[in-house]
């Protein structure tokens, strides 16, 4: 109980370090973004708090995982974590489909058919995971599957984003130059697990597979920007500047 209140206590001062930090960045107004492609924004705000990049398995800044929004068309990436049922299933799938390369978004709402083969998400209480099952032929019958474990999937959330802070940023070209502006952020915390099984139950969390050359780039658990309060409890927000 001792060991609870003061890791409360931490995470509260580290928030008040925090929201500082990023008042200042939001100050300076639109910033020169020598980064490009999609995770510019993101690499740029790590720099200005001072963080290396890395993909690390636990949160950003000490405790609270960083996330950056710039844009509606994608929604918020929680974390990555591939097959835990049997070792090489990334393999095993890449030659299922006799391919190199996998780019597919599913959820438990949207299967996926390629050629003959339909690929279905199920959250299977009785055996405590989350079931990648395919099916094959017509009319369509089992043909394998791999999964989470709930334990793997409880870890990973817990360990990497009890405590969330999302910043929303504006970006714009001017005279061949990109720009990032800072504007807005509200701090999270971590509802349970179960919260997070119902937002996969409902849809709201669509599982992205960007895997090439046997090699797993992001098997990535990505949540609804405007569902992010069915799994996380506010904590503070600062208001958005003119």
């Amino acid at each position: 109980m001792i060991k609870n209140l003061f890791y409360k206590i931490k995470i509260k001062i580290l928030i008040k370090h925090l929201n500082i930090k990023l008042y200042k960045i939001r100050c300076r107004n639109w910033i020169l973004c020598e980064e490009k492609g999609n995770g510019a924004v993101g690499i740029k705000l790590e720099k200005l708090l001072g963080k290396k990049s890395d993909r690390y398995i636990l949160p950003d800044y000490k405790g609270i995982e960083i996330k950056t929004k710039s844009s509606n068309k994608y929604g918020i990436h929680l974390f990555s974590c591939a097959f835990d049922n049997k070792p090489n299933e990334i393999k095993r799938l890449l030659k299922i489909f006799n391919t190199e390369s996998i780019h597919l978004r599913i959820n438990t709402k949207k299967g996926i058919l390629i050629n003959d083969m339909y690929i279905k998400i199920y959250i299977d209480n009785n055996r405590n995971a989350l079931r990648l099952i395919i099916f094959k032929g017509s009319p369509r019958k089992y043909f394998t599957e791999m999964s989470w474990s709930f334990n793997e999937l409880k870890n990973r959330l817990e360990n990497k984003i009890s405590y969330l802070v999302l910043v929303y940023a504006k970006s714009k070209m001017n005279n061949n130059k990109w720009y990032v502006k800072y504007y807005e952020w509200e701090f999270y915390k971590l509802i349970n697990f179960n919260a997070f099984l119902n937002c996969i139950r409902n849809g709201y969390i669509t599982i992205n597979f960007n895997i090439s050359n046997y090699i797993d780039k992001g098997t990535s658990f990505e949540l609804e920007t405007n569902k992010i309060e069915e799994i996380f409890r506010k904590i503070k927000r600062w208001n958005k500047s003119s």
